[in-house]
């Protein structure tokens, strides 16, 4: 829905150039099915990255990571160490989609982690054993509460978006479109009534990404002193 509002105010006319808004800001919408093929295979590739140094004796480690990462696919054939060392990939992995725009990648990117960790860990030992892992022993008591009290899906995407999806776009619209989507997400799976923690900690901001490094000061020319 929130997409489909994105896309609306792209088509939107500037009645006093007559030009759409999609062509003065270079923002096009991109269907589902290609964002969903692009976050398949770009998770896929960070996964055989990640675990084929560890798990260089095994030649179908790729097929069997498409299968996890499928939806098609319910179950999945990965060892204890392979799954062990996949959570602990997804709990070190850093997205950014430098144009953002509603959130479509970073979303189906979200979902798509959430339904692995599912596949891999139905009681979510070992997401909350590599969360817990990278905090400060100050910090661990009330992340274990969170744990504890919340739904597992609830920790999964609290943890992803917190720490792991980060996008950034240059029109303040995208921004404010894109924030709520993650925020809705998490209010989904929520038991506790107050709002999610991670609304205040998001990732998702507002900047030129590909506008490069500040251009070099050029030195002119003077007359030598007498």
């Amino acid at each position: 829905m929130l997409g489909r509002i994105f896309e609306n105010l792209l088509a939107t006319v500037n009645p006093e150039t007559g030009t759409v808004a999609r062509k003065s800001t270079g923002s096009f919408y991109t269907p589902r099915g290609i964002v969903h093929y692009m976050a398949e295979e770009a998770l896929l590739r960070h996964l055989c990255t990640a675990l084929s140094a560890d798990h260089q004796t095994k030649p179908d480690l790729e097929e069997r990571l498409r299968e996890l990462v499928s939806e098609q696919v319910e179950s999945h054939r990965l060892d204890d160490s392979e799954a062990n060392a996949v959570v602990t990939a997804i709990s070190r992995l850093r997205i950014l989609d430098p144009a953002c725009g509603s959130g479509a990648f970073p979303m189906v990117l979200l979902q798509l982690l959430v339904h692995v960790l599912r596949k891999l860990d139905k009681d979510n030992v070992r997401w909350k054993a590599a969360k817990l892992a990278t905090l400060p022993p100050e910090m661990r008591e009330m992340a274990e509460q969170v744990f504890r009290e919340e739904s597992f899906d609830y920790t999964r995407k609290l943890e992803l978006v917190k720490d792991c999806i980060h996008g950034v776009d240059i029109q303040p619209v995208a921004i404010q479109i894109s924030k709520p989507h993650f925020f809705l997400s998490l209010i989904i799976e929520q038991r506790d009534p107050h709002p999610p923690v991670a609304e205040s900690r998001n990732k998702i901001r507002l900047c030129q990404y590909a506008s490069g490094p500040p251009a070099a000061p050029r030195l002119g020319t003077f007359p030598a002193p007498d």
